[in-house]
């Protein structure tokens, strides 16, 4: 080890013995790579990259150092020591997880979904706690909130809507029993209207599993076999829950809400389209020492989707709309220059992947069903779905009246907007049309590439072929400032979740125990500067 490890340490002491032991007793490191090392420290590692860094330039045979020990002392809280103030250090880990309506929407998953949940949240509960000294926060994306009993049913969310919903009654007393407090939630309109709350376990118990009678009241129709809900009863939404530490009962928690409202961005843009894509919201929780605020954590799920894209598509400046949400929250989060972290379903994947080409084939796989442009014959299911959703054909969903509306006033029509799903030449049936494809191509490709938050660290993924749920990529991501990260994985072994790929399972929805996402874990050291004392 180290020899001034007994005394604290701040960045710029463990690279000054970085540097010396990699030149111990004569040892060297390729300098290309001790300059890796350098800027990326000054940066941010996770302790599996240093580790494997260190390890492929040898620092272990040539300098005697124990690489893993070294780096478990790099990211531990003596590295983070404030030595000018003294400073606390107090952990902060954060858990992502899109819970997929928790099987109790007609979203895809298994009759017996709602039962996967038990112990997959009783294992990840417990493991991420952050001890009697640290803050613990998990954030839920497509959770569930029920219209409040005497409300009005709002088809658009705005910031006032979230008031009108409670979160239903389901696994609260399991977060409650782990220490863990419901900090704030939002909803969104992620879902049509005529989306129903759906008991998919028929043989009985789940129905039950709702603590409020209320709630239970309210499977009152019925969807084949099935008890469901009226139209007009849930949303989905964002619900962020906290657990501060035994010992840190000086501080407190309040909840707060962000909302992106499109029907207002419609306005503010003279671009009515917005009006067609669903608003979405972020749950805020900010942590305080009496008026000081020390951290903020944020959750959202951005737009995405057969809901949501069939409308993006259909405009160039539509394809910005995620980005633009995430600059919103994520400079809401960032506010006043606190540490802050922003996290959840992004449906964006890592802006160095998609730049490099390696999500190619699968946008063209999923816009065309086959990964090669010369073999190009129509339109896949999905997207000839998006046609027909907007021209009116076929039995599946059809634009509103109200939608007609809106955009007649505007001297817009669904069929013309439909006309970005039309691939094949003018009057030349079966002839493809390359600028067709390419602006279908083009516009999927801006609106999957995550870019950074002004302000903000992006995690980037471990690899182009890191995986945080079904059909692949990381698009579960999580933004930081003002706080040190230490850990960070994909909790992609978690077979309560997801079940690995096999040969065995022949649709890809198969695998889908509890959800169709991986938890996603990081683990942070929050300083805190200038706070009362407790």
């Amino acid at each position: 080890m180290p020899p001034t490890l007994e005394k604290p340490l701040g960045k710029p002491d463990v690279l000054e013995i970085l540097q010396a032991a990699v030149t111990k007793e004569g040892g060297c490191i390729c300098p290309q790579h001790l300059q890796e090392i350098l800027t990326r420290l000054d940066s941010f590692w996770t302790p599996q990259q240093l580790e494997s860094l260190l390890k492929a330039a040898n620092l272990e045979s040539k300098s005697g150092i124990n690489v893993h020990e070294f780096v478990e002392f790099v990211f531990s809280d003596k590295m983070f020591v404030d030595q000018k103030d003294g400073a606390p250090n107090i952990p902060v880990k954060i858990t992502s997880f899109n819970v997929l309506g928790f099987g109790f929407c007609a979203l895809p998953g298994p009759e017996r979904q709602w039962t996967h949940f038990s112990g997959l949240l009783d294992k990840l509960l417990s493991h991420r706690d952050a001890g009697p000294d640290g803050i613990s926060v998990v954030g839920f994306q497509e959770d569930v909130f029920v219209l409040r009993e005497g409300q009005e049913w709002d088809d658009h969310t705005v910031p006032s809507t979230h008031d009108k919903f409670e979160r239903f009654s389901f696994m609260r007393e399991m977060m409650e029993e782990h220490g863990f407090t419901l900090a704030s939630f939002s909803v969104h309109d992620g879902l049509s209207t005529s989306s129903h709350m759906l008991i998919k376990d028929a043989a009985g118990g789940q129905l039950e599993a709702l603590l409020s009678s209320y709630h239970r009241s309210l499977f009152t129709e019925k969807k084949g076999d099935h008890k469901c809900t009226k139209s007009e009863k849930i949303k989905l939404g964002n619900s962020l829950w906290v657990k501060l530490g035994a010992n840190l009962k000086q501080l407190s928690v309040r909840g707060e809400v962000v909302t992106f409202d499109t029907w207002n961005e419609a306005k503010k843009r003279d671009l009515v389209e917005y009006q067609m894509i669903p608003s979405r919201s972020a749950a805020k929780a900010i942590i305080s020492q009496g008026d000081v605020d020390l951290f903020v954590a944020s959750t959202c799920h951005l737009a995405g989707g057969k809901f949501d894209d069939r409308w993006i598509l259909t405009d160039d400046t539509l394809t910005n709309v995620n980005t633009e949400m995430l600059e919103l929250f994520g400079n809401d989060a960032a506010r006043q220059q606190v540490p802050s972290v922003l996290f959840g379903d992004t449906n964006m994947k890592h802006y160095k992947f998609v730049d490099d080409g390696c999500y190619d084939p699968a946008i063209m796989g999923m816009l065309f069903g086959t990964k090669e442009k010369d073999k190009i014959q129509k339109l896949s299911a999905a997207y000839e779905g998006h046609r027909k959703f907007l021209i009116g054909e076929g039995d599946g969903e059809k634009v509103s009246e109200r939608e007609v509306q809106v955009l007649q006033k505007a001297g817009k029509s669904p069929a013309d907007l439909a006309k970005v799903y039309d691939i094949e030449l003018p009057g030349r049936p079966g002839e493809i049309d390359p600028a067709a494809v390419d602006t279908l191509f083009r516009r999927v490709k801006k609106l999957w590439r995550i870019s950074e938050v002004p302000g903000m660290k992006l995690i980037p993924p471990a690899s182009e072929t890191a995986t945080s749920c079904l059909f692949g990529g990381v698009i579960d991501h999580i933004f930081y400032k003002g706080i040190n990260l230490r850990d960070y994985r994909v909790d992609d072994g978690e077979e309560r979740a997801m079940l690995q790929p096999s040969p065995d399972i022949k649709c890809p929805l198969d695998r889908i125990k509890a959800s169709d996402h991986f938890p996603v874990l990081a683990d942070f050291t929050l300083t805190v500067k200038g706070a009362p004392a407790g």
